[in-house]
């Protein structure tokens, strides 16, 4: 039941950039930005996604039921690992596309689009720590600690809804992806602080 409560407030927070967009700005904004998504946040989500699909029964083998300390410490350690990963190819992949964004978008996308490939790498470093986010919280789930996430991802989604309308109506494009950015950032912080204080033995 807490990934039913927190699951609704999640699917808004996704949803709501381009509401924002629809509503402040114009059908082309929503357009350039909709390319961003694909081209930025997607590709980090999905690998993200397929990576906790394929680890999610290792997690909760390794950790058991939750009470052998031993077991507990191990699947920390792991998730702590695995989060500096994707930090590291997160911070990879933002130099590369800060450097080459103009021409990643020459070759996937057409010309109509340049204007905006400069957002890329921001767009991409989002995807990339909300990714290293999400492992956090594979972690907690494996302990048999989703309660403690409830709060915290109510909270992130709401703020992240908040900076969606709030920066497209005085940004447009380039206030999504600062809303992005804010929001991935402040839900990597609030779910490594989490992790951390429910016994967490190292940061990385």
């Amino acid at each position: 039941w807490p990934f039913s409560i927190f699951g609704m407030f999640t699917w808004m927070q996704l949803a709501s950039d381009r509401w924002a967009l629809g509503f402040f700005a114009t059908t082309q904004e929503v357009g350039l930005y909709a390319v961003l998504f694909q081209l930025g946040y997607y590709p980090m989500s999905m690998a993200t996604g397929m990576a906790m699909q394929f680890l999610t029964p290792i997690f909760f083998q390794r950790a058991g039921d939750g009470t052998d300390n031993r077991r507990t410490t191990n699947v920390n350690n792991l998730s702590w690992r695995l989060t500096g990963l994707a930090l590291g190819v997160t911070c990879v992949t933002f130099m590369v596309t800060l450097l080459f964004h103009a021409q990643i978008f020459q070759v996937i996308v057409g010309k109509e689009y340049a204007s905006v490939s400069h957002l890329l790498p921001w767009m991409l470093l989002a995807g990339g720590m909300f990714s290293a986010g999400q492992t956090i919280t594979l972690n907690l789930a494996s302990q048999m600690k989703t309660l403690t996430m409830v709060a915290p991802k109510i909270i992130t989604a709401l703020l992240g809804i908040t900076f969606n309308f709030a920066c497209a109506y005085w940004y447009g494009t380039t206030g999504i992806v600062i809303a992005a950015l804010s929001f991935s950032v402040l839900y990597f912080l609030w779910m490594a602080v989490l992790a951390k204080r429910e016994g967490g033995t190292q940061w990385f």
